[in-house]
């Protein structure tokens, strides 16, 4: 097993990288390795960012007609981009404005063809397309290996990726999935398997692949983790060893982390992540809360409006992405929320100990949802991510009210049709495995939770009829819609 792990990281994962045009990922993190991020470095990494965040400030001036307009509007010459103090004077810019807005949002100095394309993963249900230039995706990637390296991981180890999104799992057609088993195994090993599937069967399966595999590391969704530590326990399966589980994209439960711990041995780090930002913050192992990656990317803890959230320590983030020149993303608003934390008395030695830290972010929720069989899948599971991005709607949002009775509230989009509802009703019927009654509700708009994110799939069927189909109650996530 050493020899592989040496062959990959020495050789093929680096010939892999040079194939896809990606050569620069090691350059950008043999610089990151040895740039200093402790507690004793604060100050220099606060100068670092202020460097980058002037640089990407006049680029945005010079070369994003969108952006310059805002500068000036907001009264700003070029001549005051050389302080970052001048970032608190422009305007939040939203999804919705980037959508309008993208051609001129985008770098006048670099070719459209050479722009690389991705979207977001939809939990907030307004996905948007975006664009990199390839340097960024490059220390992009370098940064993530970083961080992996930070959580337990090291290149060249084979490692589960409990993952759902639909661009991120290997195609089913035979020939696809072979070149990509091949060129996985010579570069990032991973084990990847579909977090939306969590009946035994599948969960037994993953069981017997770590068996045979022996990853060092495991990186998903807590939920779908958390869900897989209980079944572990309770059929009383002895895993192999995992130096690390890291988890995103959604709120762990107290449930998730005490399965999580038992099951491996160590508990769960949270990691903050976006697909148009990159790293934005992780913990480590002394759990004094996320450190924020300042060197990829500028964060504003910022009030919310009266009214809109309970506690006044919860604060909208909105971001400054600072390196990708293709599409400048200045004072972003993320939707997501957090707070900023205070430095611990001790520092906590860890590799990024002088970054400044946050609390975990409110991410994606959703409910699990249960068939008349008494078998419990993820809500992610009914579709809505690909109607978004169709523009068929706008938002929409899973109830499930009983067993077989599920109600569906929905924002139009302005390509909704009439032949949305009959074909939602078979996919719900398909997921399902029965007749279900689908209730449509059209809304003007379905508002976020008190954590501020959105809420894709509730569980409210009652309690006795759970109890009547599986004898256990529901497994809810929280926070609650409520």
């Amino acid at each position: 097993m050493f020899c592989q792990k040496t062959i990959v990281s020495k050789i093929t994962y680096p010939l892999f990288l040079l194939r896809h045009g990606r050569q620069g990922t090691f350059r950008h993190l043999r610089a990151l390795r040895k740039l200093d991020f402790s507690r004793q470095a604060a100050i220099d990494i606060q100068a670092r960012q202020d460097r980058l965040l002037t640089n990407i400030l006049n680029y945005a001036f010079d070369h994003s007609s969108w952006n310059r307009q805002r500068f000036i509007d907001a009264g700003i010459k070029r001549v005051d981009l050389q302080s970052p103090l001048v970032l608190q004077s422009l305007p939040i810019v939203t999804r919705a404005e980037l959508r309008e807005n993208m051609d001129e949002i985008l770098s006048d100095e670099i070719p459209r063809a050479k722009m690389l394309s991705s979207k977001t993963g939809g939990s907030t249900m307004e996905p948007l397309m975006f664009y990199r230039d390839g340097n960024v995706l490059d220390y992009r990637m370098a940064f993530e290996l970083l961080l992996n390296e930070a959580a337990g991981w090291c290149i060249g180890e084979s490692w589960v990726n409990y993952w759902g999104h639909l661009d991120d799992i290997p195609s089913e057609e035979v020939m696809r999935k072979i070149k990509y088993t091949i060129a996985n195994g010579l570069s990032r090993r991973m084990i990847p398997f579909n977090a939306t599937f969590v009946e035994d069967e599948k969960l037994a399966e993953l069981a017997s692949v770590i068996r045979r595999k022996r990853p060092t590391w495991m990186f998903g969704y807590p939920r779908a983790i958390g869900a897989f530590a209980r079944f572990i326990i309770r059929e009383s399966i002895e895993l192999p060893p995992v130096r690390g589980v890291l988890v995103t994209a959604e709120p762990t439960t107290p449930e998730d982390h005490e399965a999580i711990e038992k099951c491996f041995g160590v508990r769960a780090l949270d990691r903050y992540a976006s697909r148009e930002l990159g790293m934005v913050s992780q913990e480590c192992s002394a759990h004094c809360g996320l450190h924020i990656m300042t060197d990829n990317v500028h964060v504003e803890f910022l009030d919310h409006e009266q009214g809109k959230v309970e506690s006044d320590s919860i604060k909208r983030i909105v971001a400054t992405d600072l390196h990708n020149r293709a599409m400048p993303l200045i004072r972003y608003e993320t939707d997501d929320v957090a707070s900023p934390l205070s430095f611990p008395d001790v520092d906590c030695g860890c590799r990024f100990s002088g970054m400044p830290l946050m609390t975990s972010v409110g991410g994606r929720i959703t409910d699990m949802f249960i068939r008349r069989d008494g078998t419990w899948f993820t809500g992610l599971d009914v579709p809505g991510m690909r109607m978004a991005e169709t523009g068929w709607v706008n938002q929409i949002q899973y109830i499930q009210t009983g067993i077989d009775e599920v109600t569906v509230r929905i924002v139009r989009g302005e390509k909704f049709t009439d032949e949305v509802m009959p074909y939602l009703q078979k996919e719900v019927d398909d997921v399902f495995v029965s007749s279900v009654r689908l209730t449509p509700e059209f809304v003007d708009r379905i508002e976020k939770t008190k954590s501020g994110k959105f809420m894709y799939s509730i569980q409210k069927t009652p309690e006795e009829e759970i109890r009547r189909v599986t004898g256990a109650p529901a497994p809810r996530s929280t926070p609650t819609s409520n």
